[in-house]
């Protein structure tokens, strides 16, 4: 299993996402926290806000892919039909 995510900071003036994906969600969230990962070091106290289970790394790919190409990532995490953190 796969998973497409988007993590924001909590600190309301960076409104900034980062959107990725990872076979194991709980390691690559630990990562981030630890700015173990350099395109994440700027955010301070990130949360989770959205992920997505994808079958295949395939289509977990393209499905961020899409995220990123979108001119408004924060829509994506009001969609119902994903799970939301």
């Amino acid at each position: 299993m796969y998973y497409v995510y988007i993590i924001k900071g909590k600190n309301k003036a960076i409104n900034k996402y980062y959107v990725g994906y990872t076979w194991n969600l709980e390691d690559r969230l630990e990562k981030h926290r630890s700015w173990a990962i350099k395109t994440t070091s700027w955010i301070r106290n990130l949360e989770l806000v959205w992920y997505f289970e994808c079958n295949t790394k395939k289509i977990a790919r393209k499905f961020e892919m899409k995220i990123k190409k979108s001119k408004d990532i924060e829509k994506w995490t009001w969609d119902e039909r994903f799970i939301k953190s």
